[in-house]
């Protein structure tokens, strides 16, 4: 009983000892692709000056050079973002990557939208060749008044 005891004691003072872990800062995830607006160098700047020194963790998820609809790493970015910032013009991603941005929004996390886009619906097909398929009906309203 004794050992018992002491065992457990251990594992209390063992465990109330441990550093509690600092919690992680937002994360922001820029999606960049366009031709005409020059965002590819305005966001990152902003990012490196704005929010970086501010604690947030941010990454740049860029068109790949040789495939304009695709954006390499996107997927894996989307999996620890808090809030996603596109900012496309006539650009068609792959399912995949649709996907990931439709479950992101389903999910319930924010999508600020720079371009002349919106949200995506979960009915909306898409095929290589169409311009995005984007519908604000599906996405829950959350209108703030500034």
């Amino acid at each position: 009983m004794l050992t018992m005891l002491m065992t457990a004691l251990t594992m209390i003072l063992g465990a109330a000892s441990r550093p509690v872990p600092a919690p992680e800062h937002p994360h922001v995830v820029f999606m960049i692709g366009e031709d005409e607006y020059h965002t590819w160098e305005t966001l990152p700047e902003f990012a490196k000056k704005e929010l970086e020194p501010r604690g947030y963790r941010v990454t740049i998820v860029n068109e790949d050079k040789a495939d304009k609809n695709n954006f390499p790493g996107l997927i894996d970015a989307l999996r620890s973002a808090d809030l996603l910032f596109v900012s496309t013009r006539r650009r068609t991603p792959p399912s995949d990557q649709l996907n990931a941005v439709r479950a992101f929004l389903a999910a319930g996390k924010p999508i600020v939208w720079a371009m002349s886009v919106a949200m995506l619906t979960p009915t909306t097909e898409w095929s290589p060749g169409r311009p995005l398929p984007m519908s604000c009906s599906s996405a829950p309203s959350r209108r703030t008044s500034i």
